[in-house]
């Protein structure tokens, strides 16, 4: 710095330049001062900086690092689709090494033709104009040909400027997950199918007992709309509580386990039926609820019902073998020597004057009189007498049988009180006449010591549900009531054996008169006809007090109910066929032509009264169905007409009807040799008669061999 030359300027003047040397000097301390503080600043952003690159150089390794170990698909695009990041779960899944995927196009290696169109869509028309965040779905085609279904999480990336510069796309392979959804799917509509068709009637109840879900067939099956059953809780259904559904229900609940339980229910149209019913728990978010399925086993029920009494009354037909030939062999030269007898008798009295004497052949006589009746009714019980059916009122058969008993009846007051309006009943008249006799007659032997004798007699119409639960039908019922001896209660279960007599020496309580005397075949003969009549019959007595007995026979008639055309109509039928029906008995004949060739049905039927003449049809016609009875008059049996169609059609079906009992041995082999046939005992049911009908002509389409 040049020294001030004192001699230019003057005090005042050196004073100034001091004082502004002073000003300059402090400004420029203040400058360093300032430079130390900013060195400072700088020293500490230079150590953040490096803190950050440091920090940022981690961040970057971690990242990567975390792309890495997804377990997803990760790529970055830039704005072309080029492949920029291509992590080791995409290496695995697609099969590709990052080296080869790389800067490649995105839509030019992996994507389908068929999902290109779906990815322009979500990307636009390029990936700078796509949405900030996006998803979608696609296809992608791996190394090895294979296809995946891929779910992508689409984000773009932006530079400082906030430009778009391409787009982070993040991918979970939904291929396993897609499938077993569509199984599911694919699964549950089968079972909806299942649930909705199957012939088991289904429903599903939340655990609040409250009906979720039902199918058409459970409905049916009890009559009820779907819509009355889905309204339904079970804990609130009476007929639930009553028949014991209810604690099955609960029980299956509380132990986890599938319970069983058969019940006789009355439906909401009054027909009673017998149920097969399961209850399945299962869970439903960890609440239990009740699966049922119910199927209507009354059919079944009824067959095994008739196969059991067919058995039985087989082995009772075996049993009664010996007796039956012992009887034929000897009835018709007993009858003769007991005929000789009375008429010797008879004679003898007229002319005898000698008290003792006719006291002894009135005694013959007697005894003649009771052998024969010994005899008729020993030959009606071991004979295999065929049913023979006709309409008639029973009213009118009471009263004709109360017209011949009327001298034994004379002191005995006999009270009617008949059902005028019942219809007609379909039966062998001379088996219930035979029946009735045996019935009265025996009630007049147990009123022989009553002051006041009285037999009361009723006819009425039922349903027969509280006789029997495996009969559903009508019926007409008779009963005879006596207030006489009674019958003691350890005998009531031996009156209908055969040779079982409470009378004559067989009298220890003295409750007969001692010239009573029993056969030991009536209640016996009795209980037979009942059951070859397909009724029941049930006896109430008590020893000292009297005894009713009530026979109940179902009602067939001439035609259809409107319940059983319309079941016709929604069930598996045939109509307007060619039907030949070979049937001897008139009444049967017309109740079948009527309701084969009537609506629903509307067949076209021809008639033969014998097996000549129906022979003779089946050469002049062509058949699609035979309902043939089994015994015909004449020397054509119905097995040689089976035989005689058998040798040219093997396929015709043919429905056997007898109740014959060496005919129900026979079928059985029959049916093993040939499916085209079934039978069905006498009497039958009007819808039991069409239902076997559509059975076996269904049966043998399904299998024309």
């Amino acid at each position: 710095m040049n020294s001030i030359d004192p001699k230019k300027y003057d005090d005042q003047e050196v004073s100034r330049l001091k004082q502004e040397l002073e000003v300059t000097k402090e400004h420029l301390q203040s400058l360093l001062d300032k430079k130390d503080t900013v060195n400072k600043e700088l020293y500490q952003a230079n150590k953040v900086l490096q803190s950050n690159n440091i920090q940022l150089s981690a961040s970057k390794e971690f990242a990567e690092n975390l792309v890495d170990t997804a377990n997803a698909i990760v790529l970055t695009l830039d704005t072309e689709a080029n492949i920029t990041t291509f992590n080791k779960y995409a290496e695995a899944l697609t099969g590709y090494k990052k080296e080869e995927i790389l800067g490649k196009n995105w839509f030019g290696i992996f994507i389908l033709l068929k999902d290109k169109e779906t990815i322009s869509d979500v990307f636009g028309s390029a990936i700078k104009n796509m949405p900030e965040a996006s998803q979608h779905e696609n296809h992608i085609v791996l190394k090895s040909g294979m296809e995946r279904l891929i779910n992508w999480s689409n984000n773009v990336l932006r530079d400082a400027s906030g430009n778009i510069n391409g787009v982070l796309s993040v991918g979970i392979d939904i291929t396993e997950q897609r499938l077993a959804e569509e199984a599911y799917k694919e699964t549950y509509e089968i079972n909806k199918m299942i649930l909705s068709e199957s012939p088991i009637g289904i429903a599903l109840y939340d655990h609040f007992g409250q009906c979720m879900s039902v199918n058409k067939s459970m409905a049916e099956i009890i009559g009820a709309t779907k819509t009355e059953v889905l309204a339904q809780n079970y804990n609130q259904i009476k007929s639930w509580k009553k028949s014991g559904l209810l604690n099955m229900a609960r029980t299956a609940i509380r132990q986890g386990g599938t319970q069983r339980k058969e019940v006789s229910v009355v439906t909401s149209y009054d027909k009673k039926i017998s149920l097969d019913c399961y209850f399945v728990p299962f869970l439903v978010k960890g609440k239990s609820n009740l699966m049922v399925m119910v199927t209507d086993n009354s059919a079944s029920k009824q067959a095994e019902l008739e196969k059991i009494k067919a058995q039985q009354y087989a082995a009772g037909q075996e049993k009664q073998a010996l007796v039956g030939q012992v009887a034929g062999k000897m009835a018709h030269d007993f009858n003769n020597i007991l005929g000789i007898i009375m008429g010797n008798a008879e004679l003898s009295l007229l002319d005898c004057n000698q008290p003792e004497i006719q006291k002894i052949l009135k005694l013959i006589l007697d005894q003649t009189i009771q052998g024969k009746n010994l005899t008729k009714n020993l030959v009606a019980f071991a004979k295999d007498q065929e049913i023979k059916q006709e309409f008639f009122k029973i009213n009118k058969k009471i009263d004709l049988v109360l017209d011949l008993l009327k001298r034994d009846l004379n002191h005995i007051e006999v009270v009617k009180d008949y059902t005028e309006e019942l219809p007609n009943l379909l039966a062998d008249s001379g088996m219930i006449e035979h029946s009735l006799v045996n019935l009265i007659q025996n009630s007049i032997h147990a009123l022989g010591t009553v002051d006041h004798p009285r037999i009361s007699i009723r006819t009425y119409c039922i349903d027969d549900s509280w006789v029997d639960e495996n009969y559903l039908d009508e019926n007409i019922c008779f009963e005879i009531e006596d207030n006489g001896c009674g019958i003691p209660k350890e005998h009531l279960e031996n009156i209908f054996l055969p040779s079982f007599t409470l009378k004559g020496s067989k009298d220890i309580t003295g409750s007969y008169n001692k010239e009573i005397r029993g056969t030991g075949y009536g209640m016996s003969n009795i209980k037979k006809y009942v059951e070859q009549h397909k009724g029941t019959i049930l006896v109430d007595s008590e020893l000292g007090s009297g005894t009713k007995f009530i026979i109940c026979l179902p009602i067939i008639r001439k035609e259809l109910t409107n319940q059983e055309k319309e079941e016709i109509f929604e069930s598996k039928s045939f109509f307007e066929k060619n039907i030949l029906l070979v049937e001897d008995e008139t009444a049967i004949a017309d109740i079948q032509n009527r309701i084969l060739t009537h609506a629903p049905c509307n067949h076209k039927v021809d008639i033969a009264n014998d097996g000549h003449t129906a022979l003779e049809l089946i050469k002049e016609n062509t058949y699609d169905f035979i309902s043939l009875d089994y015994v015909l008059p004449g020397s054509t049996s119905g097995m040689d007409v089976y035989h005689k169609i058998r040798e040219t059609n093997k396929n015709i079906p043919i429905l056997f009807i007898s109740g014959n009992i060496e005919f129900l041995e026979s079928i059985k082999d029959l049916k093993q040799k040939d499916t085209n046939i079934d039978h069905l005992s006498k009497p039958c049911s009007n819808k039991e008669y069409l239902s076997s009908v559509n059975e076996l002509m269904e049966k043998s389409m399904d299998d024309p061999s």
